[in-house]
């Protein structure tokens, strides 16, 4: 399943998960509480953690915090990510929108960007010139 997670001080990554005890770094005695935004959205964290990581939503979470989906009592996919990456961490993914002319689309406001080679990133671009998000750096 995908997931969003964030740590202290470091930028949002989309990750695979299994196991959110794992992810969290939780062993058996750790108590993770789950906050849930929508039906299908919720936030796992470390009831004891105590660096300050986020206001969102106002509510304020500490430590590392788990962005995940949520079908009944099962996890799934976070839907909806692009609006999440925005809404809690004003994060925005460039995507490719032309490749043969090299033409990258930012997919929270639309900006359309030809670059002379590879993306954003590889031309010195970390935020969105048009709605001022982070522009999301893929880990792979």
């Amino acid at each position: 399943m995908k997931a969003i997670k964030k740590e202290p001080g470091r930028a949002p990554i989309i990750v695979d998960i299994t196991d959110v005890r794992e992810i969290l770094g939780v062993d058996e005695a750790g108590e993770i509480t789950l906050q849930i935004l929508a039906e299908d959205i919720g936030i796992a964290y470390l009831q004891e953690a105590t660096e300050e990581n986020f206001h969102a939503l106002g509510m304020d979470f500490r430590g590392t915090v788990l962005v995940i989906g949520l079908d009944g009592e099962r996890l799934a996919d976070v839907p909806k990510m692009d609006m999440l990456l925005w809404a809690l961490f004003r994060v925005v993914r460039y995507g490719r929108a032309d490749r043969k002319n090299n033409v990258w689309s930012c997919r929270h406001c639309g900006h359309l960007e030809q670059f002379e080679a590879d993306g954003p990133f590889e031309n010195g671009w970390n935020i969105c010139p048009v709605c001022g998000g982070w522009i999301f750096k893929p880990t792979d």
